[in-house]
Protein backbone atom coordinates (compact mmCIF):
# COMPACT_ATOMS: atom_id res chain seq x y z
CA UNK A 1 0.00 0.00 0.00
CA UNK A 2 1.59 3.39 -1.29
CA UNK A 3 1.89 5.87 1.50
CA UNK A 4 0.28 9.31 0.07
CA UNK A 5 2.94 12.39 0.34
CA UNK A 6 1.79 14.33 2.85
CA UNK A 7 2.60 17.32 1.37
CA UNK A 8 -0.60 16.81 -0.74
CA UNK A 9 -3.29 16.70 2.11
CA UNK A 10 -3.77 19.81 4.29
CA UNK A 11 -2.00 19.65 7.11
CA UNK A 12 -3.66 19.92 10.51
CA UNK A 13 -3.04 22.23 13.31
CA UNK A 14 0.05 21.10 15.66
CA UNK A 15 -2.18 20.45 18.39
CA UNK A 16 -4.30 17.85 16.40
CA UNK A 17 -1.32 15.85 15.29
CA UNK A 18 -0.70 12.56 17.32
CA UNK A 19 2.67 11.90 19.27
CA UNK A 20 2.88 8.86 17.69
CA UNK A 21 2.68 10.37 14.06
CA UNK A 22 5.61 8.53 11.54
CA UNK A 23 8.20 10.42 10.23
CA UNK A 24 7.14 12.48 7.57
CA UNK A 25 8.09 10.13 3.98
CA UNK A 26 9.47 12.19 1.16
CA UNK A 27 7.47 13.20 -2.05
CA UNK A 28 6.24 9.75 -3.50
CA UNK A 29 5.59 8.25 -0.61
CA UNK A 30 8.44 6.58 -0.23
CA UNK A 31 10.54 5.76 2.66
CA UNK A 32 14.22 5.64 2.02
CA UNK A 33 16.03 2.98 4.35
CA UNK A 34 19.84 2.73 4.93
CA UNK A 35 20.88 -1.03 3.67
CA UNK A 36 21.25 -3.22 6.05
CA UNK A 37 25.25 -3.91 7.53
CA UNK A 38 26.28 -0.20 5.98
CA UNK A 39 27.89 2.30 8.30
CA UNK A 40 26.77 5.64 8.59
CA UNK A 41 29.73 8.57 8.46
CA UNK A 42 29.60 9.26 12.00
CA UNK A 43 30.49 5.41 12.54
CA UNK A 44 33.42 5.72 10.10
CA UNK A 45 35.10 8.88 11.74
CA UNK A 46 34.73 7.28 15.17
CA UNK A 47 36.26 3.77 14.31
CA UNK A 48 39.25 5.83 12.52
CA UNK A 49 39.13 8.44 15.58
CA UNK A 50 39.81 5.76 17.82
CA UNK A 51 42.39 3.67 15.93
CA UNK A 52 44.69 7.06 15.33
CA UNK A 53 44.03 7.76 19.24
CA UNK A 54 45.40 4.12 19.71
CA UNK A 55 49.01 4.36 17.33
CA UNK A 56 49.48 7.76 18.95
CA UNK A 57 49.47 6.12 21.96
CA UNK A 58 51.44 3.17 21.10
CA UNK A 59 54.03 5.19 19.24
CA UNK A 60 55.20 7.45 22.24
CA UNK A 61 55.10 3.96 24.26
CA UNK A 62 59.02 3.18 25.64
CA UNK A 63 59.64 -0.21 24.25
CA UNK A 64 61.94 -2.51 25.77
CA UNK A 65 63.29 -5.73 24.87
CA UNK A 66 63.21 -7.23 21.03
CA UNK A 67 60.15 -8.97 21.61
CA UNK A 68 58.49 -6.27 22.95
CA UNK A 69 59.59 -4.14 19.98
CA UNK A 70 58.69 -6.65 17.38
CA UNK A 71 54.69 -6.77 19.18
CA UNK A 72 54.91 -3.46 19.06
CA UNK A 73 55.58 -2.86 15.15
CA UNK A 74 53.12 -5.56 14.49
CA UNK A 75 50.34 -3.60 16.32
CA UNK A 76 51.33 -0.70 14.71
CA UNK A 77 51.55 -2.24 11.14
CA UNK A 78 47.68 -4.17 11.59
CA UNK A 79 45.94 -0.84 12.92
CA UNK A 80 47.45 1.46 10.16
CA UNK A 81 46.85 -1.10 7.88
CA UNK A 82 42.79 -0.51 9.24
CA UNK A 83 43.15 3.42 9.32
CA UNK A 84 43.83 2.84 5.33
CA UNK A 85 40.80 0.47 4.93
CA UNK A 86 38.85 2.46 6.65
CA UNK A 87 39.83 5.95 4.73
CA UNK A 88 39.18 4.13 1.20
CA UNK A 89 35.60 3.29 2.52
CA UNK A 90 34.89 6.83 3.90
CA UNK A 91 36.42 8.44 0.69
CA UNK A 92 35.78 5.91 -1.75
CA UNK A 93 39.17 6.87 -3.71
CA UNK A 94 41.75 3.79 -3.12
CA UNK A 95 44.07 4.98 -0.43
CA UNK A 96 47.90 3.88 0.12
CA UNK A 97 49.65 2.69 3.31
CA UNK A 98 52.86 3.43 1.85
CA UNK A 99 56.62 1.84 3.69
CA UNK A 100 59.39 4.54 3.30
CA UNK A 101 62.03 3.24 1.11
CA UNK A 102 64.56 6.20 0.12
CA UNK A 103 67.96 5.75 0.54
CA UNK A 104 69.23 8.44 -1.12
CA UNK A 105 70.96 10.44 1.96
CA UNK A 106 72.43 9.00 5.57
CA UNK A 107 69.50 10.58 7.21
CA UNK A 108 66.86 8.83 4.98
CA UNK A 109 68.70 5.93 5.81
CA UNK A 110 67.85 5.76 9.21
CA UNK A 111 63.94 6.21 8.34
CA UNK A 112 63.97 3.62 5.51
CA UNK A 113 61.64 0.86 5.98
CA UNK A 114 60.85 1.84 9.54
CA UNK A 115 58.39 5.16 8.99
CA UNK A 116 54.90 4.33 7.42
CA UNK A 117 52.21 6.26 6.48
CA UNK A 118 48.33 6.32 4.85
CA UNK A 119 48.40 8.85 2.05
CA UNK A 120 45.01 9.61 -0.84
CA UNK A 121 45.49 11.17 -4.27
CA UNK A 122 45.64 14.99 -4.27
CA UNK A 123 42.15 16.09 -6.00
CA UNK A 124 43.65 19.20 -6.78
CA UNK A 125 47.33 17.80 -8.41
CA UNK A 126 46.94 13.98 -10.04
CA UNK A 127 50.72 13.76 -9.70
CA UNK A 128 50.75 14.30 -5.87
CA UNK A 129 49.67 12.04 -2.71
CA UNK A 130 48.34 13.96 0.41
CA UNK A 131 48.73 12.93 3.90
CA UNK A 132 45.46 11.43 5.48
CA UNK A 133 44.76 12.33 9.42
CA UNK A 134 46.66 9.35 10.46
CA UNK A 135 49.71 10.06 12.32
CA UNK A 136 52.51 8.93 10.31
CA UNK A 137 54.40 5.69 12.30
CA UNK A 138 57.82 5.26 13.56
CA UNK A 139 58.59 1.71 13.99
CA UNK A 140 60.35 0.77 17.54
CA UNK A 141 64.02 1.53 17.47
CA UNK A 142 66.08 -1.34 15.50
CA UNK A 143 63.01 -3.01 14.34
CA UNK A 144 62.71 -2.86 10.60
CA UNK A 145 60.46 -4.22 7.67
CA UNK A 146 61.96 -6.79 5.91
CA UNK A 147 62.12 -5.38 2.10
CA UNK A 148 60.66 -7.58 -0.22
CA UNK A 149 63.70 -8.08 -2.42
CA UNK A 150 66.20 -7.84 0.43
CA UNK A 151 69.31 -9.44 -1.25
CA UNK A 152 70.61 -12.53 0.58
CA UNK A 153 73.64 -10.86 2.77
CA UNK A 154 75.65 -12.31 6.02
CA UNK A 155 74.17 -11.72 9.08
CA UNK A 156 76.38 -11.16 12.33
CA UNK A 157 76.88 -13.02 15.37
CA UNK A 158 77.66 -16.33 13.10
CA UNK A 159 74.29 -16.96 11.86
CA UNK A 160 73.04 -17.99 8.59
CA UNK A 161 72.54 -16.00 5.42
CA UNK A 162 68.70 -14.36 5.52
CA UNK A 163 66.12 -16.77 3.92
CA UNK A 164 65.05 -16.16 1.08
CA UNK A 165 61.28 -16.38 1.61
CA UNK A 166 61.52 -14.77 5.30
CA UNK A 167 61.08 -11.21 3.50
CA UNK A 168 57.65 -9.26 2.47
CA UNK A 169 55.38 -9.64 -0.57
CA UNK A 170 54.08 -6.44 -1.98
CA UNK A 171 52.54 -7.34 -5.84
CA UNK A 172 52.16 -3.62 -6.50
CA UNK A 173 54.70 -2.39 -9.12
CA UNK A 174 56.03 -6.44 -8.92
CA UNK A 175 57.20 -5.76 -5.41
CA UNK A 176 60.02 -2.49 -6.01
CA UNK A 177 60.02 0.79 -4.41
CA UNK A 178 57.91 3.37 -6.64
CA UNK A 179 59.29 7.01 -6.79
CA UNK A 180 56.06 8.82 -5.49
CA UNK A 181 55.00 12.60 -4.94
CA UNK A 182 53.47 12.93 -1.26
CA UNK A 183 52.51 16.53 0.29
CA UNK A 184 54.92 17.74 -2.84
CA UNK A 185 57.93 15.69 -1.66
CA UNK A 186 59.09 12.62 -4.00
CA UNK A 187 60.87 9.57 -2.70
CA UNK A 188 60.90 6.24 -2.67
CA UNK A 189 57.98 3.87 -1.34
CA UNK A 190 56.71 0.58 -0.99
CA UNK A 191 52.84 0.60 -1.11
CA UNK A 192 50.10 -1.60 -0.27
CA UNK A 193 46.68 -0.05 -1.78
CA UNK A 194 42.97 -0.65 -0.92
CA UNK A 195 39.94 -0.31 -2.71
CA UNK A 196 36.35 1.40 -1.16
CA UNK A 197 35.28 -1.74 -0.96
CA UNK A 198 37.69 -2.73 1.95
CA UNK A 199 39.86 -5.18 -0.43
CA UNK A 200 43.46 -4.77 -1.20
CA UNK A 201 44.21 -3.84 -5.17
CA UNK A 202 45.79 -6.75 -5.86
CA UNK A 203 44.56 -10.58 -6.71
CA UNK A 204 47.14 -12.44 -4.19
CA UNK A 205 47.72 -11.20 -0.49
CA UNK A 206 50.16 -9.02 0.89
CA UNK A 207 53.03 -9.39 3.62
CA UNK A 208 54.37 -7.16 6.31
CA UNK A 209 57.56 -9.16 7.60
CA UNK A 210 59.04 -7.20 10.51
CA UNK A 211 62.73 -8.28 12.04
CA UNK A 212 65.49 -6.70 14.24
CA UNK A 213 68.31 -4.93 12.18
CA UNK A 214 70.74 -2.06 12.28
CA UNK A 215 70.46 0.71 9.44
CA UNK A 216 73.51 1.35 7.71
CA UNK A 217 73.94 5.44 7.00
CA UNK A 218 77.18 4.87 5.00
CA UNK A 219 76.15 6.01 1.37
CA UNK A 220 78.55 3.48 -0.31
CA UNK A 221 76.68 0.80 1.21
CA UNK A 222 74.34 -1.07 -1.06
CA UNK A 223 72.62 -2.35 2.04
CA UNK A 224 69.69 -0.22 3.91
CA UNK A 225 69.62 -2.62 6.96
CA UNK A 226 71.62 -5.39 8.50
CA UNK A 227 69.08 -8.01 9.72
CA UNK A 228 69.96 -10.19 12.69
CA UNK A 229 67.81 -13.10 13.69
CA UNK A 230 65.88 -14.39 11.01
CA UNK A 231 64.56 -16.94 13.47
CA UNK A 232 63.14 -14.31 15.85
CA UNK A 233 60.35 -12.39 13.17
CA UNK A 234 56.93 -10.98 13.43
CA UNK A 235 54.24 -9.87 10.78
CA UNK A 236 50.67 -9.45 8.86
CA UNK A 237 49.42 -11.46 5.95
CA UNK A 238 46.83 -9.07 4.37
CA UNK A 239 44.09 -11.02 1.83
CA UNK A 240 42.70 -9.69 -1.48
CA UNK A 241 39.91 -8.84 0.15
CA UNK A 242 41.58 -6.73 3.34
CA UNK A 243 41.42 -9.23 6.17
CA UNK A 244 44.29 -9.79 8.32
CA UNK A 245 46.48 -13.01 9.38
CA UNK A 246 49.12 -11.92 12.26
CA UNK A 247 52.13 -13.95 11.69
CA UNK A 248 53.76 -14.58 15.13
CA UNK A 249 56.38 -17.43 14.30
CA UNK A 250 59.25 -17.00 11.58
CA UNK A 251 58.22 -20.92 9.81
CA UNK A 252 54.73 -18.56 9.14
CA UNK A 253 56.64 -16.27 6.28
CA UNK A 254 57.30 -19.86 4.25
CA UNK A 255 54.28 -20.72 2.57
Amino acid sequence: MMIPCVHSLSRPPADEIPFFCPARPPCGGRFRLRPAGAFTLVELLTVLGVITLFLGLLSRATMTGVGQGLVAAQNSCAGLTQVARVQASLSQVNVRLLIFADTTTPDNKLDALRMLKVVMPDPNNSNNWVSTGAKTVYLPRNIFIVAPAQPIVPVINGLPAWPVKRNSRFSQNNGLAVALQVDGVKANYFFIEFTPLNNVNTTTGEVIALAEGRATTDPSDPETVRYLNPENMRGILISQYGTQTMLNNAKDFEY
